[in-house]
This record gives C-alpha cells, structure tokens and sequence, in this order.
C-alpha cells in the first residue's frame, strides 16, 4: 500500500514511530526497514504488519460492513477489515483495502466474510517500508 509519512518520532528503545497516512485513514506504527530512514511528508510502499492476536469480543470486534478503515487515538489503533480466509494453524487473512492484505493470528470465530474492527496497541503495528 501505500503511504505518507506525516511525523516521526525516535524512541529511546531505539524504535522508530511514524504516523502515517494512507487511502483509508490515519495510523501509527512501528518502522521496520533499518536500512531506509523515514522522512516527513515523503511517501513510500509500505507492507503493513499486525503483531497481535484478534480475539472475538476482546482485541477484535465486529466491524463496519463494506468499510476499509484505519485511526489512531491515544496509542490504540483501530483497523476495521474483512476476513478473506482462515489457514489451518488459525492465521486470517485479512483485507484492509483493495490495495493491502495481511495476515493476523486469531482465536476463537473469525469466519470469512466477516467485518472486523481490530482495536490494538500502536506498538503491534509495524511497517516495512521502500520508495
């Protein structure tokens, strides 16, 4: 997908924190790419990452039919998707936009078809970046 880079922020773990935004929204994440350094306002083609566990009625809920939708508000990120399929070790695929798929580990139902919003720590989501 991709995205403009509107802040970053270096942390003192030795992260590096970028708000970004996209077609469908505004986020924070995690950069992953140690070999290219974000610049403010510059746009790149970013794979979006989400290193968390949806599980139905905790980190994931249902969500907004025929919405692709991404928002970050006091360090929490909100994804609202659908899910394309399932794997058997329980991992779904799941479609933020037309232009982004990733795969996220799950418990419990999470069927395909069904919309989801996923409500996760800013820290879980990582971005792998090129121009």
């Amino acid at each position: 997908m991709r995205i403009e880079v509107l802040e970053v922020v270096r942390e003192a773990t030795g992260d590096v924190a970028v708000k970004f935004r996209c077609s469908f929204g505004e986020g924070c994440g995690r950069w992953t790419n140690t070999a290219l350094q974000p610049e403010e306002s510059c746009e790149y083609s970013a794979e979006l990452d989400i290193e968390c566990t949806a599980v139905l009625g905790q980190s994931a809920r249902p969500g907004s039919q025929g919405v692709f939708s991404i928002a970050e508000e006091w360090g929490l990120t909100s994804l609202n998707g659908v899910v394309e399929g399932r794997d058997p070790d329980g991992m779904l695929y799941f479609r933020l936009s037309d232009y982004c798929l990733t795969m996220i580990e799950s418990e419990g139902e999470n069927g395909t078809g069904m919309w989801l919003r996923l409500i996760v720590d800013s820290r879980c989501i990582e971005l792998y970046a090129q121009r």
